[in-house]
């Protein structure tokens, strides 16, 4: 606030009532009210004055006219202001990104409970199967305890992903600030993203990017702080004025007056003081600077790791995806050979196994695929 005094005038009313034999003070105010007369000139009139009323109305402004440190400082607020802004936005994009990831976390979790939900129908009918297979003598019971451990596994992933499910649901809902008891559900499966391109890098300026810009004004406000404490050493023009009104009535106007003036003020010293300030505002100007050029340095960095991160997500992305479809056919293989009685019961429970986790592999790797996109997005954005 003392900063927009700087420039906006500073208007006061004010009303005040006496009544008074003060001789002085009786003797001006027939002066104000503009009554006075000859017969006041009396001596026994001077000395020994009747009572009487007198009402003022003053209205007083009051306004600078050069204070050149204030309009500095102003304009360092609105530097200030401006960051906010692009912090501010800055902070949503980073509750998006966050939003994001938990909604397709929510969908990793339930694409990994159909797979597991697969896996337990598949791990039911094989241990089924082998204990028909024990039952007829046909293999040992350790094959059969295998089966059943198996089972036990799958089960166990069962109960773990229905339990990361509701976790991650109550983590959305507060998010969102819904205080319902039920479980939310995607409406969609989790899918690649395409955003990526490979030049996308060469493109991208992050000086234009929301965190930096915010960097950059919060910057250029400590700057002009400094600024502004070095133009503290001139001196500040002022204007004032004046309007009273004078009756021997409340809210009377029968007499009036005013005057008005200018005031050159000019603190030669004051101590330590305003050398200490202005040390003070260098020292932050440069510190403020330094983290400027920190920050800008280390997203740089981050945004070389992120692209990283993106290449290596997508080749291991590919590379799971034919992973799944080998460890399917291989299972496929080794099922039909185990009904023919010429596999291992371990063998099959072992390629059934790697199928499922496979697919698992797979889902958690589109998912880190895709936070990497969102992440460098989230890191270039304008």
């Amino acid at each position: 606030m003392k900063l927009i005094f700087a420039i906006l005038p500073q208007i006061s009313f004010s009303h005040q009532g006496i009544r008074t034999n003060n001789p002085v003070m009786a003797f001006s105010s027939k002066l104000n009210q503009g009554i006075f007369n000859q017969s006041d000139f009396d001596i026994n009139a001077l000395n020994n004055p009747d009572a009487l009323s007198n009402f003022t109305t003053t209205f007083e402004i009051a306004q600078p006219v050069l204070n050149i440190d204030k309009l500095i400082q102003r304009k360092a607020l609105k530097y200030a202001h401006k960051a906010q802004e692009f912090q501010n936005s800055y902070a949503t994009s980073a509750l998006i990104l966050k939003s994001q990831t938990l909604y397709m976390q929510l969908q990793l979790a339930y694409d990994s409970e159909k797979v597991i939900k697969k896996a337990l129908k598949t791990a039911r009918i094989n241990k089924d199967q082998t204990q028909n297979f024990y039952n007829e003598g046909l293999i040992q019971k350790a094959d059969f305890l295998v089966a059943q451990i198996r089972l036990s596994e799958v089960e166990t992933q069962h109960i773990k992903v229905q339990n990361q499910i509701q976790n991650l649901s109550d983590e959305i809902k507060q998010l969102i600030q819904d205080e319902s008891e039920a479980t939310l559900k995607p409406i969609d499966s989790l899918e690649v993203i395409d955003l990526w391109t490979g030049s996308t890098i060469k493109t991208t300026n992050l000086e234009n990017t929301s965190d930096i810009k915010a960097f950059e004004l919060k910057a250029q406000s400590f700057s002009k702080l400094h600024d502004a404490q070095k133009y503290s050493f001139l001196p500040q023009l002022n204007a004032f004025g004046q309007l009273q009104f004078f009756d021997d009535q409340i809210f009377g106007t029968s007499s009036d007056n005013y005057f008005f003036g200018a005031e050159l003020k000019w603190d030669l010293f004051k101590g330590y003081s305003r050398i200490a300030k202005l040390q003070k505002t260098k020292a932050e100007a440069e510190k403020v600077k330094l983290e400027q050029q920190n920050y800008l340095q280390q997203k740089q960095n981050d945004v070389k790791q992120s692209i990283r991160n993106i290449e290596v997500s997508e080749q291991n992305m590919n590379s799971q995806k034919i992973a799944v479809e080998q460890s399917k056919e291989a299972y496929r293989i080794l099922k039909n050979r185990y009904e023919e009685g010429l596999e291992k019961t371990t063998d099959v429970l072992t390629a059934e196994t790697k199928y499922a986790n496979m697919q698992l592999t797979y889902l958690q790797s589109v998912f880190n695929y895709n936070y990497n996109l969102l992440y460098y997005q989230f890191l270039t954005e304008k």
